[in-house]
């Protein structure tokens, strides 16, 4: 047995000197490197299951909505106590999350950082609660405004960083999928398909930035152009889904860009404080007219439709892979 072995290992030598002799210099380190990737990789994905299964479990607080009559005096208080109980509801979910987050294990480095991170922004955002909101009217009887800018600085590097690492586990799943690994079977070839081409455009249209910058936001919200629809229009019309979940994601896409284009095309670039101003108001009484409803209620068919689809996937990865 073990002179089988050593014939094997011998061959194998052989077999690598010889690649190496013949072919480009650079293939022997990506041979070698082959050979140890599946085994990083089948743990990204897998910490990519659990992130995705941790972020379906997080709270979200339920807030009151009602409608404040803030012309008196006896409004604007109940606006400030109702605001205090927001904040706390805020806190309270905030350290359910870090706790579950916190409980959660993650084999590689890359989901370990943004499991920190994610707590951080967490802390922080507490912070401010705390700080502006129920300690600034438990000693003033009234609240402040504060901006979230420390919180979203991390979150921002977190959101980056999940974008990054969840574009090479795509990937890694679409090779899986054209071998037609085993451990897929059960799972539709055709949605899974359209799933990942349809996810992997996203990431395209939507880069998240490395770092938060404001005045660069502000930028990039000033400086779109019905240009930016069109292209994004045309990346989804270019979509060839096989499935009609798919079919109808798609048509929703085009509905709801469709009705953006047609609800602000009379709206200009504002090249002056006055035009921009001219804009809001312009804005305000658009947001009254039916076209408007109407794309909003597109826009959140469409979200729904997303997290349906996307939590029946996860769901299937996860009895397939973990």
């Amino acid at each position: 047995m073990k002179k089988i072995f050593l014939v094997v290992v011998l061959l194998g030598g052989m077999g690598i000197v010889a690649t190496y002799h013949y072919a480009d210099a650079q293939l022997l380190p990506r041979i070698i490197t082959q050979t140890f990737r599946p085994q990083y990789e089948q743990l990204l994905i897998q910490d990519w299951l659990k992130y995705q299964n941790l972020i379906q479990q997080l709270e979200i607080p339920r807030l009151n909505t009602e409608k404040i009559d803030l012309s008196s005096s006896a409004g604007r208080e109940k606006f400030k106590q109702n605001y205090v109980k927001y904040a706390k509801l805020i806190i309270d979910a905030n350290n359910q999350n870090i706790a579950r987050i916190r409980q959660a294990t993650f084999a590689t480095e890359s989901y370990r950082n943004i499991q920190s991170l994610d707590m951080q922004t967490l802390t922080i955002m507490n912070q401010l609660f705390q700080d502006n909101v129920i300690d600034y009217y438990a000693r003033h009887g009234d609240t402040q405004t504060f901006l979230r800018e420390p919180a979203l600085k991390i979150e921002t590097v977190s959101k980056y960083q999940a974008q990054q690492v969840e574009i090479k586990v795509l990937e890694q799943l679409r090779i899986l999928a054209i071998k037609k690994d085993r451990r897929l079977r059960h799972i539709d070839a055709d949605l899974f398909s359209d799933w990942l081409d349809y996810s992997i455009l996203e990431h395209q249209l939507y880069p998240r930035d490395a770092q938060w910058d404001t005045l660069g936001n502000l930028q990039k919200l000033s400086q779109r152009t019905e240009y930016d629809d069109v292209r994004e229009l045309q990346a989804y019309q270019a979509l060839q889904p096989r499935t009609a979940t798919f079919k109808k994601i798609q048509q929703l896409n085009v509905q709801s860009i469709q009705s953006n284009l047609q609800i602000f095309a009379d709206f200009k670039q504002p090249t002056n404080a006055q035009q921009a101003l001219e804009n809001i108001k312009a804005l305000n009484k658009t947001m009254q007219q039916q076209d408007f409803k109407t794309g909003i209620e597109l826009s959140n068919q469409l979200t729904a439709e997303q997290q349906r689809i996307n939590k029946q996937m996860v769901l299937q990865l996860s009895q397939a892979l973990l």
